[in-house]
């Protein structure tokens, strides 16, 4: 190993070390049922437009993905417009 790859792995293992015990390396908070039946609801909101936009293209295989990221980004913009 030579010696730019030996300070490299050094500093890499040096980092982890650092911020396994950072402040900043905190348990993430906790899901609460509410925020389930909040993901669950936008769930079924998109899967039903994206169904739709597969109706409206006559089920034609290949655009799933397609339907399900426009839908999504649909939803979200609708969701963030809301919000203002």
């Amino acid at each position: 190993m030579n010696p730019a790859q030996r300070r490299l792995e050094n500093a890499s293992s040096i980092q982890s070390q650092d911020l396994e015990h950072s402040p900043d390396a905190r348990t993430p908070p906790a899901v609460t049922a509410a925020d389930i039946e909040r993901a669950q609801r936008r769930y079924e909101r998109i899967a039903e437009a994206a169904y739709r936009r597969a109706e409206r293209r006559g089920f034609a295989p290949g655009g799933e993905v397609d339907d399900w990221l426009s839908a999504e980004r649909e939803h979200d913009a609708a969701d963030t417009s809301a919000e203002d």
